[in-house]
C-alpha cells in the first residue's frame, strides 16, 4: 500500500502538490489523468523518491520512503519508473541498458530474465544496437524492458504508450497487465487518455493539487 500523507511540493511560487493525500491499495492499477503541466509527472517523481518534498510523507508498505528529513532511492524500495521519454544511456548497447538494474545479480538470473523480457517486448534483434540507432517506439520498449526486468513491486509509468502503433500499444498493455498479476505489483499509469487503460485500471483519478478525484 502507498500512502501520501499531506504531501506538499512546489517549484518556487508554483505549488504542484498542496497537502496531497491519497492511498493506493497493494496490487491496484490506477490511471491518473489531467491536462499537461498540472503536476502528474511530479506526483510520480515524488512517489519514486526522485524529488524531495517540502511537507508530509510518503509511506510504502509501512516504510517512510520520502519525507522532509529522508528520502530513499527507488532501487532500495523496489520502485520501477518508466519515463515519458526513454532516457536510455547513449554509450551503452540495448543489452547493457536493459541489464543495468541487474548488474549485481548472478549471470544466470540476468540471462533468464533477459530472455523473458526481450521475447515479450519483441526487442531480441535490438540487443547490440545503441539508443541512437533506435526508433522512438523501439526506445520506449527498451525503456520498459529495463524497468520490468528488475521486478519492481511498485510500477510507475508516465505516458508509456507514446510513439507506439496500435499493435504495440496492445502488446505493452498486455505485458503490464500480466506483470501486475504475476508480481502482485501496484501500478500507477499517467495518461492523457484514460480510455487506453479502461479495461485494466481498477480506478481512474483526475489529478488536482490536493488529491485524486
Amino acid at each position: 500500500m502507498i500512502e501520501l500523507q499531506d504531501v506538499s511540493k512546489a517549484y518556487g511560487d508554483q505549488v504542484v502538490l498542496d497537502r496531497f493525500c491519497h492511498v493506493f491499495a497493494t496490487g491496484s492499477f490506477t490511471a491518473i489523468s489531467g491536462p499537461s503541466g498540472i503536476g502528474k509527472t511530479t506526483l510520480l517523481q515524488v512517489i519514486a523518491g526522485l524529488l524531495p518534498i517540502e511537507k508530509g510523507q510518503i509511506v510504502l508498505d509501512g516504510q517512510v520512503t520520502n519525507a522532509q528529513d529522508q528520502i530513499l532511492h527507488p532501487s532500495v524500495c523496489r520502485i520501477g519508473f518508466v519515463f515519458q521519454f526513454p532516457a536510455l544511456w547513449p554509450h551503452m548497447t540495448v543489452r547493457q541498458n536493459v541489464l543495468y538494474g541487474l548488474i549485481h545479480q548472478p549471470r544466470s538470473l540476468q540471462e533468464e530474465r533477459l530472455a523473458e523480457i526481450i521475447t515479450a517486448l519483441d526487442i531480441a534483434d535490438l540487443l547490440d544496437k545503441r539508443p541512437a540507432e533506435l526508433s522512438g517506439g523501439q526506445a520506449r520498449r527498451v525503456s520498459l524492458a529495463r524497468t520490468l526486468i528488475t521486478h519492481p513491486r511498485l510500477l510507475l509509468l508516465d505516458e508509456p504508450l507514446n510513439n507506439l502503433d496500435a499493435r504495440l500499444k496492445d502488446q505493452v498493455l498486455a505485458i503490464v497487465a500480466d506483470y501486475r498479476i504475476k508480481q502482485q505489483a501496484t501500478v500507477l499509469w499517467v495518461t492523457h487518455d484514460p480510455g487506453e487503460v479502461s479495461g485494466l485500471a481498477s480506478a481512474v483519478g483526475q489529478f488536482n493539487p490536493g488529491g485524486l478525484v
